[in-house]
């Protein structure tokens, strides 16, 4: 019998996507999904975690940091009475379709877990029923077949039967030959696209208080320039600010530190800035300078 595989998958107000629900179609075997630095691509890759699993690995992996993600799994943009849902085509071994949809009843909160529905086929099930479909859930906490930056350092560090077992569940050798397959025949194929006309910006600081310093200076120039600018006309940014690790690959930055800085930008007032809790205390004096830029966030600042 063949692998099962996911012909679509459409998502509704979990984490950035918004309150209409978006649909992927994928109507091949292997998909590949571009897209620059913070325009949810974790995301994505977490929404399949929570439709499989009803929990993102992310907070199963910070034992000591899961208060921080509190209220972290709907958006916090939805309007009330939106549904936050993340919902899913399967193609069983046989060809057969079925319909999987998770739907988030209660949020993360501060020492709680979330509370999630699950349907398939329209009716409600527990997570055991997925192995009738053909999905194979591995051992907590990386239990989703979902491979994510983020999930490499417990990777390398599990027991290798541990390890093997994930990797088996996840994909077999035959699916790396046909992936090395399709992407050599994608580069023959690609074409360099225009980039938009306006694009976000992202900086590397040496320390938080550089970073700090130069959000300052960046609204304090901005709010002068636009003195003489009409409402409509002006240019104002929002500035995000986190203390982590990132990836330096060429000409650009990634990872974890670079995605929870956009998150906390989309977070800012126009104007504004906002940081992560780890920003505070190495930058305790330029912080002090923020208040008359409005530095305020429209929730609460968690770092993740």
């Amino acid at each position: 019998m063949s692998p099962c595989r996911i012909s679509k998958l459409e998502i509704q107000g979990f984490r950035s996507f918004g309150r209409d629900a978006q649909t992927l179609e994928f109507s091949s075997p292997l998909a590949a999904i571009w897209g620059p630095n913070s325009q949810g691509k974790t995301s994505l890759a977490e929404a399949v975690e929570f439709l499989l699993t009803g929990e993102i690995v992310r907070r199963a992996l910070m034992a000591s940091g899961q208060d921080e993600f509190a209220d972290a799994l709907r958006n916090a943009h939805l309007p009330a009475g939106t549904p936050c849902f993340v919902q899913a085509t399967i193609i069983d071994g046989d060809g057969a379709p079925h319909t999987i949809k998770r739907t988030l009843k209660t949020d993360y909160g501060k020492k709680q877990d979330c509370e999630t529905k699950l349907e398939i086929d329209g009716a409600a099930a527990s997570e055991t029923a997925l192995a009738g479909i053909g999905i194979v859930l591995s051992q907590p906490p990386l239990r989703a077949p979902v491979l994510a930056q983020h999930t490499l350092g417990y990777l390398f560090s599990a027991k290798p039967q541990d390890r093997a077992g994930y990797f088996k569940a996840l994909l077999e050798v035959t699916d790396l030959d046909e992936f090395r397959s399709a992407v050599t025949a994608l580069e023959k194929e690609s074409e360099v696209v225009p980039g938009p006309l306006i694009v976000k910006l992202e900086a590397e600081f040496a320390s938080a208080v550089d970073a700090v310093r130069g959000a300052v200076e960046v609204q304090r120039g901005m709010a002068d320039q636009n003195v003489s600018v009409p409402q409509d006309q002006r240019i104002e940014f929002r500035i995000g600010i986190h203390v982590g690790d990132i990836i330096i690959d060429d000409n650009d930055i990634f990872g974890d530190g670079v995605n929870v800085a956009a998150r906390l930008e989309g977070n800012a007032e126009a104007g504004g800035v906002c940081m992560s809790n780890e920003c505070k205390p190495k930058a305790h004096r330029q912080i002090r300078q923020l208040r008359p830029l409005s530095a305020r966030c429209k929730k609460p600042v968690v770092s993740t």
